[in-house]
């Protein structure tokens, strides 16, 4: 069975990542070589956060260094499927600065792709109480409430998203509101699932309607109608827009994938 951890992968920002690659450019650019974690790359918004990050720097700029290859390491073996790898490369960083939402997360994600969920989701809960603002950990912990059929607090969270502050894009805004409404669903609350699917069409611009109407009928029993809706969406989608939908399809038993 797949795991949901090409969902969780997709919406954890990396921070040093993206840090990464301007720092190449600049270097490219012959620019001097940027400090590892700027301030503005994470919110340092609860106390024992920043005095996470003080503590980080005042460690030697080697060892600031070495946390950063660490966790860009682990990034790479991650997206590489080298689970073990990129928890020993984790582990490492984790050494240095245990709190940093990067290890948190990240840690997080090696779990859930070795379906440790218990384990995935206290990690997630610690970086959203050091880090409150990072919205991604928060659809992190959301999904790990929903892959252990704790729907109603998934539906807490997710819903909470789309009414926090948070501008998201139309892609991220529906891959949301899909979740919202399979814990509706899985809750029994068809009606107002229905009224959230009427919202869309089978022109949108990600398969939500297929979905989202596909999980009607495997709720009801109706695995051929629900299989049509899946095929007509393999068939005008790409496929990560496919795997993103489908993976929660497959996570509640309705979906198999080789």
């Amino acid at each position: 069975m797949k795991t949901v951890s090409y969902l969780l992968c997709l919406f954890l920002l990396s921070l040093a990542g993206s840090h990464a690659q301007e720092a190449q450019a600049g270097a490219a650019n012959g620019e001097a070589p940027a400090a590892p974690f700027p301030e503005v790359q994470v919110e340092f918004e609860t106390e024992a956060a920043e005095e996470a990050r003080q503590r980080f720097l005042e460690k030697d700029e080697e060892t600031q260094a070495e946390f950063a290859g660490h966790l860009q390491r682990s990034r790479e073996l991650l997206s590489q499927q080298r689970i073990q790898e990129a928890l020993l490369a984790i582990n490492e960083a984790e050494a240095i600065w245990p709190e940093h939402p990067d290890v948190l997360n990240l840690k997080g994600a090696c779990l859930v792709n070795l379906r440790d969920f218990d384990r995935a989701a206290e990690l997630f809960a610690k970086s959203l109480e050091l880090y409150p603002g990072f919205w991604q950990t928060r659809f992190n912990l959301a999904e790990m409430y929903f892959v252990r059929e704790r729907f109603k607090e998934s539906l807490e969270m997710f819903s909470g998203l789309l009414e926090g502050e948070t501008e998201f894009d139309g892609a991220t805004q529906r891959l949301i509101q899909y979740k919202v409404i399979l814990n509706l669903i899985k809750l029994g609350e068809a009606e107002q699932a229905a009224e959230l699917i009427a919202q869309y069409d089978i022109y949108d611009d990600t398969p939500i309607f297929y979905y989202s109407t596909a999980a009607v009928h495997f709720e009801a029993g109706e695995r051929r109608e629900a299989e049509e809706w899946v095929q007509r969406a393999r068939q005008i989608y790409q496929r990560h827009l496919v795997n993103l939908f489908e993976d929660s399809l497959v996570e509640l038993g309705w979906l198999f994938v080789l």
